[in-house]
């Protein structure tokens, strides 16, 4: 995914949204609730990798109110540990 919410190479996510600066929703076609999320910061075109920190999760209800069971959601810092819009990149395991 882009640093703006861009889903840019997809396999399962029907659908992606920046919802704050560095907090992202991923949505899947299918509930992905019980499978295995990783996430890694990484330039989704032709750039070199970001440098940074990244955090995945099936939902965080206090950022969010609540996330469906086809969601993830995606935090992402920069390489100062700053709260910031990095392009990443999820795999979701099932």
């Amino acid at each position: 995914m882009s640093a703006i919410g861009t889903l840019t190479r997809t396999s399962g996510a029907s659908s992606a949204q920046n919802i704050n600066p560095r907090d992202y929703l991923v949505t899947f076609n299918r509930d992905v609730s019980g499978c295995a999320h990783e996430a890694t910061l990484g330039d989704t075109g032709s750039a070199g990798p970001p440098l940074g920190f990244i955090g995945v999760a099936s939902g965080d209800t206090t950022v969010l109110g609540s996330v469906g069971l086809q969601d993830v959601y995606v935090r992402t810092w920069n390489g100062g540990g700053a709260l910031s819009d990095e392009p990443f990149h999820l795999a979701v395991f099932c």
